[in-house]
């Protein structure tokens, strides 16, 4: 059973940003407070279990437990910070964000087919 990679620490969130040159790169922050994102963390790993995308590299960031990494990405992408929320990296650079209802199995699949893969 594949699991995401946590991302925890801030030379870690670097890795998946050198990771994202090579490779897509997936970010799920999650927050364990949080109905919504129980629901969007479940689609994920469910997706991550059945990818038929290897060479992608799943994260997870557990936002409770590391806050200010999740803050850094945020400052790092420009995005603004919300919880559930996923981005793909490629290159570098977000190819592709969704959060709360938005995060679904489709998008996640139509992000790594189009633009990110």
């Amino acid at each position: 059973m594949a699991m995401p990679a946590t991302i925890s620490t801030q030379i870690e969130l670097d890795h998946a940003f050198d990771e994202s040159k090579t490779r897509p790169v997936v970010i799920f922050k999650n927050s364990t407070r949080c109905s919504i994102s129980a629901h969007a963390y479940q689609t994920y790993r469910d997706f991550v279990e059945e990818a038929s995308s290897p060479d992608t590299l799943f994260t997870v960031i557990q936002i409770l437990d590391a806050r200010p990494v999740s803050d850094a990405l945020a400052q790092r992408t420009g995005i603004r910070h919300e919880s559930p929320q996923i981005l793909v990296l490629k290159d570098g650079q977000v190819a592709w964000s969704a959060s709360h209802w938005e995060i679904s199995r489709e998008g996640i699949e139509q992000a790594l087919e189009k633009g990110a893969a």
